[in-house]
Parts: structure tokens; C-alpha cells; sequence
């Protein structure tokens, strides 16, 4: 038997090993003794073992390394994803959700107070529900700070995930990078909601391959008008890109060509189409770096930015979220368009509505701040950006120009 992980092959020990056994013993072809120890996970993957001199362990974060993600058995977690699910973690209303649910294990000690968030549902980032899901968590301490990342092993134990600098390639389970992030994806905007040209594409496929056995009449119909003026075939999308298949319509539309080639998304507003716009967004994060003075709250460029990771999130979330909320007013030195997101002052997030905002771009870069001022009427004006210089006299007084957010329901 032959481990294969990327760039080296080893022989295990198999002899005398019953075959329901999880742990394998690796030795290189010069070796007297064991290089390695791999275990096997619930995902029927293997994954490498960490050598420690204690069974209870220090939590990854202590480690030194540069890294740019967590790698458990083949499956490869960016950075990102892990703000993304913790940012998830971090907000979730426990009435909603089984999870962050207590630790169980031998990795940490049982009276620590350890919780549990699942990465991952079928390759989409977890948010919610009712039922168990794994095998990939992160590990929380009880105020739900980030500790570690672990995938399920068998007879109720996890394995850590190791830290990796280098991220092997999104795997064809998951095409359309749901999880592993490109460093760009193009596609519409169709007011918060981000369809990406990949899950376009083969929505555009199964929709040519579903028309071939409908009965004339249902999809796609046919359609000439504004905003297009050509002969076009249209299909209802779901808020995730995919078809549409039955039941209550998403007010967005796949516009295709006659020859079923992805021309547009729309957003049917009464009965008019609107054209979405063609918008690029890029992985790299270039957030504004400076802290903001808003009225007589400080908030530190890193509170901003937890902020936005989180917006970021739910940007593609149930429309029933108003946030992030449009933003209308002067621009900011970013290209648009700009969102709004409550920031929290200290201790967990809420649900209520506070009284500052970060504004984000597409991108999720942090772009400004900004604070609701008392007055006859309460206005929304921008903060103070003290990369600027201090703040001037009468900065938040009646002279500040007054901006506006509007909540987006598509």
C-alpha cells in the first residue's frame, strides 16, 4: 500500500494491520524507523499527525510559521475562509442553529469551555441549522475567539489540521471556487447580491440541456426589449446562481442568447428588466489603514475591518438581512459602489443597530466610517479619517454634509 500526498510517495505498514484500523505508519525506502503517522478521517481522507510532547496541545495560533491557510488531509482552507466562518461563528444566534456547539475530544481539556463551528456544508460556507454537519470545524474558545481547525477522526476523535503556506489547486468538486477564492472573479452585481461568471456558465448549459426535452411553452421564454433590444432567452436564478426549478421566484434572470451563450443577469422590478452590471472582485484585500473618529467613539482600523469581514459574509445572505445597506453620498477615494455595515463598540456583536457604520466597496475593503449625529433631524454624516490630521473644529456639527443608506432587498 502507497500514500500519495502531492510531492512524495512513502510506503505505510500494512502488515498484520487490521483493515478498519485509522492510524498508519509511514517509513521512507532508507529509513530504520517511522517518518511520519497519518490517521484516517471520517471523509475517508488521510491526513498527517503532528508530533507533540504532550497529549493536550497549545492552540494553533501560537505557531509562528507564515501560512496562508489550514490544510486537513486534501481539502485546503484559505485564511480568508477561516475569517469568513469565524466572522459566521462569531454572530450566530444559537435559536437558529445546533452550533457553536461544546467541544468533545482529546485534543483540548473537557472542562475548557471549547466550542465548535462547522467550515463547510456541501462546499458552501456553514450559516445555520438543525442538523449535525461536518467533518471540518473550527475550535472556539468560550467567547467564541478563533483556537483551532480540526477535521473528525474516528471513535469521536478530531485531528488538527496543519498549517500550509502553499495552497494546492481548488479541487473539481468545487469548480466555481465556493470555497477556495480565486485571486478575481467577474461577473454581476445585481444590487448586493454577486453572481460569478462560472456558476453562470453552467447554469447556461443545464438551461440548453434542459430545453431540449420541456414542453414548448415553459423555459426559457423568449424576449426582445429593453434593456437589451435583441432577441434573448430568459431564465429565472436563484440567489446562489443555479436555475430556477419551481416554487416562489427570485427576482433575478439568467439572459441568455439564442444559442444559449450567458449575455447578462437581470432583476425584474414590477414588470421591467433591469440590467445588472458587469463588475470584477479581487481577493486581495486593500483596506484603508487609518483609525476613524466618529463623534466621540475611536474605532481602530482592525475593528473596521472585523466589521467588514463580516459584511462580507452576509452580502450574499437571505435578502431579509438590511445590512450591508446601500450607501448614497460623496465618494470615497475607492471606486464604488459602497455598502454599510453596524460596527460594534465592544463585547459581542448585536442585533440592534448601532450607531456607526464601516462602508465597504465590492471588494470588502474598508473605505471609510460612518456616525449618526443627534439633531432635529438625525443625520448620517462621515467620520473622521485620522490619517487626516486631528479632528477639525465643528467636524460633526451642522455644517457636516449629511449622507444617506438605503436597504437593499435583492
Amino acid at each position: 500500500m502507497y500514500f500519495s500526498n502531492k510531492s512524495f510517495v512513502f510506503p505505510a505498514l500494512t502488515v498484520s494491520i487490521d483493515a478498519t484500523t485509522t492510524f498508519r505508519l509511514v517509513f521512507t525506502r532508507e529509513s530504520d524507523g517511522p517518518v511520519d503517522v497519518f490517521a484516517k478521517t471520517l471523509n475517508d481522507d488521510y491526513t498527517k499527525c503532528i508530533w507533540r510532547e504532550s497529549s493536550h496541545i497549545e492552540p494553533s495560533h501560537t505557531e509562528l510559521e507564515i501560512t496562508n491557510g489550514f490544510l486537513c488531509g486534501n481539502e485546503f482552507f484559505t485564511n480568508e475562509i477561516i475569517q469568513q466562518s469565524l466572522a459566521l461563528a462569531q454572530t450566530s444566534v444559537r435559536e437558529n442553529s445546533i452550533y457553536p456547539c461544546l467541544y468533545y475530544g482529546n485534543i483540548y481539556p473537557a472542562d475548557g469551555g471549547f466550542l465548535m463551528w462547522p467550515i463547510t456544508r456541501e462546499k458552501k460556507l456553514y450559516k445555520s441549522g438543525k442538523v449535525p454537519v461536518g467533518p471540518f470545524y473550527l475550535i472556539l474558545n468560550k467567547e467564541r475567539q478563533f483556537v483551532d481547525v480540526v477535521v473528525s477522526g474516528y471513535s469521536n476523535n478530531f485531528l488538527r489540521c496543519t498549517r500550509s503556506r502553499q495552497p494546492p489547486k481548488a479541487p473539481e468538486s468545487d469548480p466555481h471556487s465556493e470555497v477556495f477564492e480565486p485571486s478575481s472573479m467577474s461577473g454581476f452585481l445585481c444590487g448586493k447580491t454577486f453572481f460569478g461568471n462560472n456558476i453562470l456558465i453552467k447554469s447556461a448549459e443545464i438551461a440548453k440541456n434542459k430545453a431540449d426535452r420541456v414542453v414548448t411553452g415553459l423555459l426559457p421564454t423568449e424576449y426582445i426589449g429593453p434593456p437589451y433590444n435583441v432577441p434573448c432567452l430568459i431564465w429565472p436564478l436563484l440567489r446562489d446562481g443555479s436555475l430556477y426549478k419551481g416554487g416562489m421566484k427570485a427576482p433575478y434572470r439568467l439572459v441568455l442568447t439564442s444559442d444559449y451563450k450567458v449575455m447578462s443577469v437581470a432583476i425584474l422590478v414590477g414588470d421591467e428588466l433591469k440590467a445588472c452590471d458587469k463588475r470584477t472582485i479581487y481577493a486581495d484585500k486593500k483596506h484603508d489603514t487609518s483609525d476613524y473618529q466618529c463623534f466621540k467613539r475611536l474605532f481602530s482600523h482592525q475593528q473596521l475591518v472585523d466589521a467588514a469581514k463580516i459584511a462580507c459574509v452576509k452580502m450574499n445572505a437571505p435578502v431579509t438581512n438590511h445590512f450591508p445597506a446601500g450607501y448614497e453620498g460623496h465618494e470615497f477615494d475607492s471606486e464604488g459602489p459602497y455598502y454599510t455595515y453596524p460596527v460594534r463598540t465592544n463585547g459581542a456583536h448585536r442585533q440592534h443597530l448601532r450607531q456607526d457604520r464601516v462602508v465597504i466597496n465590492l471588494n470588502c475593503e474598508v473605505v471609510g466610517a460612518l456616525t449618526w449625529v443627534n439633531g432635529l433631524p438625525k443625520r448620517l454624516v462621515k467620520c473622521h479619517r485620522l490619517a487626516d490630521g486631528p479632528v477639525p473644529k465643528g467636524f460633526f456639527g451642522p455644517n457636516a454634509k449629511t449622507v444617506h443608506e438605503k436597504f437593499i432587498n435583492y
